[in-house]
């Protein structure tokens, strides 16, 4: 695993280049988020997903996520796009809010194990958006943990569980400041359900899930 010290304000253009390549070639990359420290992989790339579950030992049957730098982005990629998530897309976009929704034909049955959902968010974090806008199309993430340890706050908590494995290239921005896993909200039935609570309130949403009605 190679590592390279970035921020905010020093993320050259040949860190891009180098992700961009890196995700080209199937290999498997971390970086920072908005909520915790992510892996990512081509998300049409099965070996490149393959390579991602062996790297966190993940269970096969745990789908991926879809990162993407818009919404625009990320609509091809469900089957019908709601009005109550343009609403939650426009409050908590760019930010910790995911959303899983009913998945379209061009989502690989592999990113998200069969299932007939996907989940999807735009990140808020100016590191993985230029990796993101430079890739053109949405990775399949997954947190950059060993299943089952505890999910990283820190470049050095990714390393410390990671090194030995087939991960590629570590961009170590140092500790996450509002770390904590996104919120998970499944919209693919015909009444919306928090399925984990994270950096956005059950409370916060269940008032916007109200105007809905």
């Amino acid at each position: 695993m190679k590592i390279i010290q970035v921020s905010a304000d020093y993320f050259k253009n040949e860190h891009i280049e180098l992700a961009v390549s890196l995700l080209r070639n199937g290999e498997v990359i971390s970086f920072p988020t908005d909520t915790l420290y992510g892996l990512g992989a081509d998300l049409t790339n099965e070996k490149a997903i393959d390579k991602l579950y062996e790297i966190k030992n993940r269970p096969e049957e745990m789908p991926l996520i879809l990162l993407g730098s818009a919404k625009e982005m990320l609509i091809p990629y469900v089957e019908e796009w709601s009005p109550l998530a343009d609403r939650l897309s426009d409050k908590y976009w760019p930010g910790g809010l995911t959303l899983v929704m009913k998945r379209s034909s061009v989502v690989p049955d592999f990113v998200v194990s069969g299932f007939a959902t996907v989940g999807i968010r735009v990140p808020n974090n100016p590191i993985l958006m230029k990796i993101l806008e430079a890739y053109g199309k949405p990775l399949a993430t997954s947190s950059a943990n060993l299943s089952g340890q505890p999910s990283p706050c820190t470049g050095r908590n990714v390393a410390e569980q990671l090194m030995e494995t087939e991960l590629a290239v570590l961009f170590d921005a140092g500790k996450i400041p509002d770390c904590n896993h996104s919120t998970l909200v499944n919209l693919s039935e015909e009444i919306p359900l928090v399925l984990r609570e994270g950096t956005i309130t059950t409370e916060q949403l269940e008032e916007d899930f109200a105007v809905e009605k």
